[in-house]
């Protein structure tokens, strides 16, 4: 970024392309490589880039996109008709918070058989928890919350969840509900199957597991990848 920066254009491109070639999934470099041809008058080329990220279909791709509509290398490219096809209705292929929530939960229902959502992405960090409703308080993590279990990362993340998921629906009670309601890029979910106790008050089942909430990175409304999940322990 420095020699991109600095306008020292075809260095830049040359690393571009070497970070490509070492990692062709490496959408930074990619996007960076459009704006770096663009600049540089190199139309064609920096318009092959974005038609490539919208071939794609991924959240982050579509971001990208989106990005270009106000960074100004890629000015030049703007008046080109290709430029206005390949930019033209991206933000719609977004999932809304809500349409992303039904992914997600139809994942976490069944990892074997359904794919993972294109919202958890393997480019950004995904915190998962699990807390737990009767933990031994020494083991309190921030804000007072007791944490069972905390892994990072996508590919972190899908190896744990599925763990999870065979070890509940094998040995204990796994409850993905509906969800109730999105706020500010968060999802909560219905306790399906909670009890009530004497005040009326909601009680975990014991032995199961609840999905909690699902928070999302966004772009006014729409989602474009998971940042967090979050699971309630009944104990």
């Amino acid at each position: 970024m420095k020699l991109h920066e600095a306008g020292e254009l075809a260095g830049a491109r040359a690393r571009y392309r070497e970070a490509l070639a070492r990692d062709p999934g490496h959408l930074a470099a990619r996007y960076n490589l459009g704006r770096a041809l663009a600049r540089g008058g190199e139309l064609e080329a920096a318009l092959e880039v974005l038609a490539q990220l919208r071939a794609a279909k991924c959240p982050e791709c579509q971001e990208r996109i989106l990005a270009a509509a106000s960074d100004d290398d890629w000015a030049p490219a703007r008046a080109r008709a290709r430029y206005r096809e390949l930019t033209a209705g991206v933000e719609d292929e977004l999932a809304t918070v809500e349409q992303a929530a039904e992914l997600a939960r139809a994942w976490l229902e069944d990892p074997l058989a359904n794919a993972a959502p294109p919202q958890l992405s393997p480019r950004h960090a995904v915190a998962a928890e699990i807390l737990c409703t009767t933990c031994d308080p020494e083991d309190a993590g921030p804000g007072g919350d007791d944490i069972r279990d905390r892994p990072r990362g996508a590919e972190a993340v899908t190896r744990w969840y599925r763990a999870v998921h065979r070890q509940a629906r094998e040995h204990r009670g796994l409850v993905i509900g509906e969800a109730l309601r999105c706020r500010k890029g968060c999802c909560q979910f219905k306790r399906d199957d909670a009890e009530q106790d004497e005040d009326g008050e909601e009680r975990l089942r014991r032995n199961t597991l609840y999905l909690e909430r699902v928070c999302f990175k966004t772009l006014g409304e729409r989602a474009l990848w998971i940042k967090r999940l979050s699971f309630l322990d009944g104990g």
